[in-house]
């Protein structure tokens, strides 16, 4: 019995039929040349095999009676796998635009919480040949570090035949009772007051740090709650809308190395000069540069499942029109914000440690119903560049040929642009709210104009 910690309570709690809180992958498998030939029921039981190698999938959520305390992860009795590794016969062909839909559809869904806190969608195209795995994951079971350890589980490094292997038994114990319940919250809950004492002594040079200084003088790193409003920061609606695309990981390099600038630098350049052209011609470009939260491991990350990560805040140079130096600005900018305090969900977590389910609802529903559209976002956009396989990759003998993570986005942030290296490509998924990004597909074709021009700048062959 493993109690939730308070982030992961709030990912629970931040989660509605209009926002569905879990990150999700698309894995497009080529199975031309799978050992043995391809069929659902191989890959299926190649899946339920594997799943064991990350024991938190075996995992359900249990509540506290009452609520008086936060739930817990117990072993769950047995797996469903009719559930957790559903089939779905596609009467088109599979390509990034179809497989953005079917995923736009899947992000719309919440998970069953009477159920472990995931799913992999197997969905097949009329060809036979191209099979994609669309992977769910509730993020209070896990953050991105937690979800490539996930996807790593399914992979092999050569086309191996696949195995009929029947999925591993797992004797879980009894479910804790109501009472056996109840009396471990009661003794968790008598550690409250001593941590929100120790809570509020490691805070105030956090708080410092923060206060010190105007946000926007352009001498530091930004703070919270000081980037202009966009399309994007407004309350969510249930529609989810998403975009797949690739760029080509030897000219994001090659930008880099002739800069002395990191592949993270150029991937927030691309992304700068894309959101620029995107919002400056529906006539919505803020004066101000956008603000992205870009996640950052921590130490502790990838210790246990869960969340362990930081945010570093990044303004993006959204304002500069020669590409060139919008690299120079966001080398800059990214360096103020690895020499800030990061936006830590340590600290973060400590705070909401001390809250009860109760009271935590409320503040976030107050926040929700209240605050979203009357105070200045958070930031902008959420961009993550997560470094991928550098090789090629088989799962149940097909060869990955695309990889396309799409991470979540929150109240007040309606849009996540994440990319991950896989070979010699980037490959990019774009998740946003329908509502406020109707045509995210657009925002997606000026990604690579814009990778494009930086390379031209910086005489770089594309």
């Amino acid at each position: 019995m493993r109690r939730l910690s308070g982030f992961d309570s709030a990912a629970l709690a931040l989660e509605t039929d209009s926002s569905p809180l879990h990150m999700t992958a698309v894995l497009l498998l080529d199975t031309s040349d799978v050992p043995g030939g391809y069929s659902y029921e191989r890959l299926r039981d190649f899946l339920a095999a594997r799943i064991h190698r990350v024991p938190p999938l075996l995992q359900r959520l249990v509540r506290v009676p009452a609520g008086v305390h936060r739930p817990v992860w117990v072993d769950a009795p047995s797996v469903d796998w009719g559930y957790h590794l559903p089939r779905m016969i596609d009467t088109e062909p599979l390509d990034l635009q179809r497989l953005a839909e079917i995923a736009a559809e899947r992000a719309e869904q919440r998970l069953d919480r009477g159920q472990p806190l995931w799913q992999i969608l197997v969905v097949e195209d009329p060809t036979g040949i191209r099979v994609a795995l669309i992977a769910c994951v509730h993020h209070a079971l896990m953050d991105g570090l937690g979800g490539m350890e996930f996807m790593a589980s399914l992979f092999d490094l050569e086309p191996k035949e696949p195995r009929d292997e029947a999925p591993p038994e797992v004797e879980a114990p009894e479910a804790p009772s109501r009472l056996e319940l109840l009396a471990r919250a009661v003794v968790d809950l008598t550690a409250l007051p001593v941590d929100g004492a120790r809570f509020a002594l490691s805070s105030a040079r956090t708080l410092a740090n923060y206060a010190v200084g105007p946000s926007s003088d352009g001498q530091r790193a930004p703070r919270p709650f000081t980037a202009p409003r966009t399309r994007f920061n407004a309350k969510l609606t249930p529609a989810r809308s998403v975009a797949l695309t690739e760029l080509r990981f030897q000219a994001v390099r090659d930008v880099a190395a002739r800069n002395h600038a990191t592949v993270n630098d150029v991937v927030l350049t691309v992304v700068s000069g894309a959101l620029r052209n995107y919002l400056f011609a529906r006539g919505l470009l803020p004066a101000r540069r956008l603000i992205a939260g870009v996640p950052a491991a921590t130490e502790s990350a990838g210790a246990a499942f869960g969340n362990s990560f930081s945010f570093l805040l990044v303004r993006l140079a959204t304002d500069v029109e020669d590409p060139q130096e919008r690299l120079a600005v966001v080398k800059r900018e990214a360096q103020r914000a690895k020499q800030s305090a990061p936006l830590g969900m340590n600290g973060l977590t400590k705070l909401l440690d001390l809250f009860t389910p109760g009271p935590l609802d409320a503040t976030i529903a107050a926040y929700r119903s209240l605050l979203v559209e009357r105070i200045p976002p958070l930031w902008n956009v959420i961009v993550s560049n997560v470094p991928g396989p550098p090789v090629p990759l088989y799962v149940a003998g097909a060869r990955l040929v695309g990889l396309f993570p799409l991470g979540p986005i929150y109240e007040g942030i309606g849009l996540n642009l994440t990319v991950i290296s896989r070979e010699e490509s980037l490959d990019v998924g774009i998740v946003a709210c329908r509502e406020s990004v109707p045509d995210v597909g657009d925002l997606a074709a000026l990604l690579a104009p814009a990778l494009d021009e930086l390379a031209r700048s910086a005489a770089v062959h594309a």
